[in-house]
């Protein structure tokens, strides 16, 4: 699939050699590595990041359509480390380019420019990273309560 000239042939491959879900983090971290050295590589991040083309599934064990916050939850590191070597310390990849490839994380992005630095710490503005790392936190211990509140009253009737 590296190896593929633009995107439609490396559509092609991925769809014919039926990969895992677990297969489509080793190519994220050969493009990473590589970068600009792998052929039409924005179009290919943008690749990998689909769940489907043209009607295919991409990956045995893929999410299923309309599952997008999931799929954010499940590859959150990905992003990650494609914006920090890619956007940040090698400037391969606009942030406008970012947020096409991956919608699902593009709320992240301003946050990360805003306090990440070149070495991937909270140091640009510790404040505001550690008060959206605490918010998020709580919310999702809220939803987790929620959920248990919910199970509990559906097991009293």
């Amino acid at each position: 699939m590296l190896q593929a000239p633009d995107f439609y042939h490396a559509a092609a491959v991925l769809i014919s050699s039926k990969l895992y879900f677990a297969d489509r983090n080793k190519l994220f971290e050969e493009i990473i590595e590589k970068g600009d050295v792998v052929v039409a590589f924005k179009d290919k991040l943008r690749l990998l990041n689909m769940d489907y083309y043209m009607d295919h599934r991409l990956y045995k064990d893929g999410y299923i359509k309309g599952k997008e916050e999931e799929r954010a939850e499940a590859t959150r590191q990905i992003h990650y480390k494609v914006w920090l070597e890619l956007v940040r310390r090698r400037r391969q990849i606009t942030t406008n380019e970012f947020k096409a490839i991956f919608p699902e994380a593009a709320y992240k992005i301003d946050l990360w420019n805003e306090c990440i630095d070149q070495n991937g710490d909270p140091k640009l503005n510790p404040r505001k990273f550690w008060e959206y790392v605490n918010t998020q936190k709580k919310s999702k211990r809220e939803a987790k309560a929620r959920r248990k509140a919910e199970e509990a009253a559906k097991k009293k009737f």
